[in-house]
């Protein structure tokens, strides 16, 4: 398989690798924990700071240098990406309270302010 297969997961590596090694043998690289909203993001792909990266192959361990090496050169910041109708996304991981911050800025500016989520419905 020429594929990249990347899993988030919020189980601890040890528990599904002890209950579904056939699946993790597949997985190149698992990003596994629950993310848990009140630690920082400290690393790339990861929800909050308790997440761990496991590269399960030599690819998987190959796409963890590249993405931490692109954090790095990044600084852990996020692309702001405006549509043709004009609506604007958010690629990347903000920091705790950053999409917060930035709809009430937004809002305080009279833009209607969504998440990704919003397409259902909610709002920021």
């Amino acid at each position: 398989m020429d594929t990249n297969v990347l899993v988030y997961s919020g189980f601890p590596f040890e528990q599904l690798d002890e209950q579904h090694a056939s699946i993790i043998a597949q997985i190149d690289l698992l990003i596994s924990e629950p993310f848990d909203v009140t630690q920082a993001v400290s690393a790339p792909l990861f929800g909050s700071a308790n997440q761990r990266a496991t590269g399960l192959t030599e690819r998987g361990e190959e796409l963890w240098r590249k993405a931490e090496a692109d954090w790095r050169d990044r600084r852990g910041r996020v692309d702001f990406v405006q549509e043709a109708d004009g609506s604007i996304w958010i690629a990347g991981v903000p920091g705790p309270g950053d999409l917060e911050r930035l709809g009430n800025r937004l809002r305080g500016a009279g833009a209607v302010v969504f998440t990704s989520a919003g397409r259902l419905g909610d709002t920021v």
